[in-house]
C-alpha cells in the first residue's frame, strides 16, 4: 500500500488529466458510473476517489496497466504510472517480512484495509483455484452479509503476487442493464480481460444458443492466446441477483463446465452466489465453499493479528477495548449495514493499535 504521501504525489499528476474515457476504463471497479459523475468539473475529484480505491484496496497495479494501455495517455502520466509501480513495489518490500510467516498475500490482507476476505476455511480452496496446483472452479456459497464478495478481493491480493497472472471480475449486480442477459455478462468480461466484444454475438438467438456460442467464443480466445497471454483468474460475483436472468446463470454454467474441464486455458473460474447445484459431469472437479456468518471470534483474531504484523503484543484488556470498538452496537450474526460499519472501523485500528504503543 502507498503511503498517502507517496499517492498525493500521482494524484497531483493524475487528476487533472483524466477524462471520460480514461475514467470509463476502471469506472465499474470503482463502484461509480459514468452518467453519475456529471459534469466533467468533476472528473478530477471522481478521479482522486477512484484512486485512493485502488490504493486501499490494493488493484492499483491493475489501474496502472489500464493507464498504459491507454493509447492517448501523456508521458507525464506514463511516467506517474512508472513511480507509482516503483512505490508499489517498495511498500509489498516494506510490509512482507512484517507478515506472519513472511507471506506476501498475507501482508496485503492486513495492510490495505480489507478484514473479512481471510476467511480462514475458504483460503486453502482459493489459493488452489487461484493458483492452478489442482482444480481449477470454485463456488462460493452463503446467505446474505457472510462476506461472499471479498472472496473476490482476496483472489485479487494473490493474483496480484503472481508473475504472469490477471484477474478479470465481474459482478452481475453492477451492469446497467435492468435484467442481465448472456451478452451483458460476456461483453463485462471480455471487457475486462482485454478481448474486442464481437459485434456478431446472436442478440436474437434463444437463451441457452446465446450461451453456448459466447462459452465457445471465450474457449477460442483463450486457445489462441496459449501460450502467449497472461494466466487468467475470472470471478463473477452476485449470479443470485434478482435482475440475473435465467440466460447470464447459464453461461456461467457453461464457463464453469469449461473451466473445470481445462477448456478455458491457463484460466480458473470463482463463482460467488451460484444459485442452484453445480453443473452435472463436473462436480468432482469444482470445489465447493459454504461460508458461515462472521463470529466475533473471527473480529477478534484478525485483531490479534493485525496487531502482530504491525509488531505489536496486545494485552488482553488492550485486544478487548478494540473489539469493543469494532463491534460496538452491533449483534451477531451481523447484516450488510452492520458488515459495513465493521470494515469501516477496523480500517482505522492500524493507526490505534501503533497509538496504543507508543
Amino acid at each position: 500500500m502507498l503511503t498517502q504521501g507517496e499517492l498525493n504525489e500521482l494524484l497531483t499528476v493524475v487528476t487533472p488529466r483524466l477524462d471520460e474515457a480514461r475514467l470509463g476504463v476502471h469506472v465499474i471497479a470503482s463502484r461509480q458510473r459514468i452518467d453519475a459523475i456529471t459534469p466533467p468539473a468533476v472528473w478530477p475529484v471522481v478521479a482522486s476517489r477512484v484512486l485512493s480505491h485502488a490504493n486501499d484496496n490494493s488493484w492499483l497495479p491493475d489501474l496502472m496497466d489500464a493507464f498504459e494501455a491507454e493509447p492517448l495517455t501523456a508521458p507525464q502520466i506514463l511516467d506517474a504510472c512508472r513511480r507509482c509501480r516503483e512505490q508499489w513495489a517498495r511498500s509489498l518490500r516494506a510490509a512482507e517480512p512484517l507478515a506472519p510467516a513472511g507471506r506476501r498475500e498475507r501482508a496485503l490482507v492486513l495492510f490495505n484495509k480489507a478484514p473479512f476476505i481471510d476467511r480462514a476455511p475458504a483460503r486453502p480452496l482459493v489459493d488452489e483455484a487461484v493458483r492452478l496446483v489442482g482444480r481449477r472452479v470454485l463456488v462460493v456459497r452463503g446467505r446474505e452479509a457472510v462476506g461472499k464478495s471479498y472472496i473476490g478481493n482476496f483472489v485479487r491480493h494473490l493474483v496480484n503476487g503472481m508473475p504472469g497472472a490477471k484477474m478479470a471480475l465481474v459482478c452481475l449486480d453492477e451492469l446497467d442493464a435492468e435484467r442481465v442477459q448472456p451478452r451483458d455478462l460476456m461483453e463485462a468480461l471480455a471487457t475486462s480481460m482485454g478481448l474486442q466484444p464481437d459485434p456478431g454475438w446472436d442478440q436474437m438467438a434463444q437463451d441457452a444458443r446465446q450461451a453456448d456460442k459466447l462459452a465457445r467464443w471465450l474457449v477460442g480466445k483463450l486457445n489462441a492466446a496459449a501460450g502467449t497471454g497472461p494466466r487468467w483468474v475470472i470471478v463473477i460475483d452476485e449470479i443470485d441477483h434478482p435482475k440475473v436472468a435465467p440466460g447470464a446463470i447459464d453461461l456461467v454454467n457453461r464457463l464453469l463446465r469449461a473451466a473445470a474441464r481445462g477448456e478455458l486455458v491457463d484460466t480458473s473460474l470463482v463463482a460467488i452466489a451460484l444459485p442452484g447445484e453445480v453443473p452435472p459431469g463436473v462436480a468432482a472437479d469444482v470445489m465447493e465453499q459454504e461460508l458461515a456468518p462472521l463470529t466475533n471470534a473471527e473480529v477478534r483474531s484478525h485483531i490479534a493479528d493485525l496487531a502482530l504484523a504491525l509488531g505489536v503484543a496486545l494485552a488482553p484488556d488492550e485486544l478487548d477495548a478494540l473489539a469493543a470498538f469494532a463491534l460496538e452496537g452491533l449483534q451477531f450474526p451481523l447484516d450488510r449495514g452492520a458488515m459495513d460499519t465493521v470494515r469501516d472501523r477496523i480500517g482505522k485500528l492500524p493507526e490505534q493499535i501503533l497509538q496504543a504503543s507508543a
